[in-house]
């Protein structure tokens, strides 16, 4: 309570009444400051709150997550992922240029410590490849603090005890590709198929961007694929296993969509007759629409940044256009 109002209450009221008063004046200085007093509780219903909860696929890789750098075994591997690793990771004597052993694994030796210019400890990780040792400065890289370093968050190097603990977990298994976004061999895209039941066959280091190159292969294609993925465990953002593979197939989510149909969508092609959802499976979602109407119907226009463009009339398509070329019957 502010001081003033202890000292008017003291020369003003008795005892009795003095603490009464203060009991009051505490109790609306409390609602005052809250601003909740008498809000209705909100409750999150048990469909929403469902909603909320992770999917299997988000859980299945939560428990593989980098190690903290003071629980680091000597002799831990990481493999130098990118060329831009000359940067932070410097040879020491006459140990070989960075440059000579990209895609190398090297090994963790120790920790040096050093004072910086204005005073601080900085620190320098060593690392071995044979007999030559390297030291990758931690200054560089974007931790100040050295306890927040973690295996996962080391720039240009790929923890290879995570990739083979996803390797371990997922290699031999059959899941249902969600996207049609797939590598080659030599690391080019290739527009593979999607929703389709795959058998992942190796797992190994990519690069800095997504630190895994997940190789599968779909039976029914007779095709092998790839798809970068990030071993992030927190399964957010892009390119993880949750948003490349189900464990369910999603043909059983449309059991009204034909077969036909279904195989169109899955290799990402569409057909004259076909739904506005088929659509959508098909090609994703548009990134225009626009919408108009003809004497008798409704007609719905969806346009995608590669130049497709689909006629709806009445919630079923009608026409394509690729290129500047209407198609009215063909696949596209």
């Amino acid at each position: 309570m502010p001081p003033f109002i202890c000292t008017t209450l003291a020369k003003t009221v008795g005892p009795i009444a003095r603490l009464l008063l203060m009991a009051a004046v505490m109790f609306g200085c409390q609602a005052c400051f809250t601003g909740i007093e008498g809000t209705k509780k909100i409750t999150i219903s048990k469909e929403d709150r469902k909603l909320l909860e992770p999917t299997e696929e988000e859980k299945y890789l939560q428990d593989i997550s980098g190690l903290q750098i003071s629980k680091w075994a000597k002799g831990k591997q990481f493999v130098i992922a990118d060329n831009r690793a000359a940067q932070i990771l410097k040879p020491i004597d006459s140990a070989r240029p960075v440059s000579d052993i990209i895609s190398d694994t090297i090994q963790y030796s120790h920790i040096n410590t050093y004072k910086g210019y204005d005073g601080k400890l900085q620190y320098y990780i060593i690392f071995k490849h044979g007999d030559d040792l390297y030291r990758y400065d931690t200054s560089l890289s974007g931790f100040a603090n050295i306890d927040d370093l973690t295996s996962d968050r080391l720039p240009m190097l790929i923890d290879l005890d995570l990739a083979n603990e996803v390797k371990n977990k997922i290699v031999g298994r059959h899941f249902y590709l969600l996207s049609s976004n797939w590598l080659d061999s030599t690391g080019n895209r290739y527009p593979g198929c999607k929703y389709v039941e795959a058998i992942i066959k190796d797992v190994t280091p990519a690069n800095t961007v997504n630190p895994l190159l997940v190789k599968f292969y779909v039976p029914s294609e007779n095709l092998t694929g790839y798809y970068p993925m990030n071993y992030n465990h927190e399964q957010r953002g892009a390119r993880t296993f949750a948003s490349l593979f189900s464990f369910k197939d999603p043909k059983k989510n449309y059991s009204n969509i034909t077969d036909d149909n279904w195989h169109l969508i899955c290799h990402g092609k569409v057909n004259v007759g076909m739904t506005k959802n088929e659509c959508r499976l098909a090609l994703g979602s548009p990134d225009d629409s626009t919408a108009t109407r003809d004497y008798s119907s409704t007609i719905d226009i969806w346009r995608y940044a590669d130049g497709t463009v689909l006629f709806f009339k009445d919630g079923l398509l009608t026409e394509t256009k690729i290129a500047g070329e209407f198609r009215q019957s063909d696949n596209i």
